[in-house]
């Protein structure tokens, strides 16, 4: 998978950086759209700083991902791990 550029969008006191990896055969057009609608959500939620990776992948990329990190044999929608929050106060 080959990153796409970061893109920043600077808040109070820091910024956001969103990271999305195409990781299928087609080209997507809507990664931007995905990173901005990322950056805009987490804004939202109250984060001001920190750094979201995103990865796109297809069945059986995220079959064994899900074998790996969860344990859980098949396929999935979604992965996610939790590396801490960093809210605004």
């Amino acid at each position: 998978m080959r990153p796409e550029p970061t893109d920043k969008k600077i808040g109070v006191g820091g910024a956001i950086d969103v990271a999305v990896y195409w990781g299928l055969r087609r080209d997507w057009k809507a990664a931007d759209l995905l990173r901005r609608a990322a950056q805009s959500t987490a804004g939202a939620e109250g984060f001001r700083r920190g750094a979201l990776s995103i990865a796109v992948v297809g069945a059986r990329r995220m079959s064994r991902l899900h074998l790996e990190h969860m344990s859980l044999a098949g396929p999935t929608d979604v992965l996610t791990f939790d590396l801490g929050s960093d809210k605004a106060s």
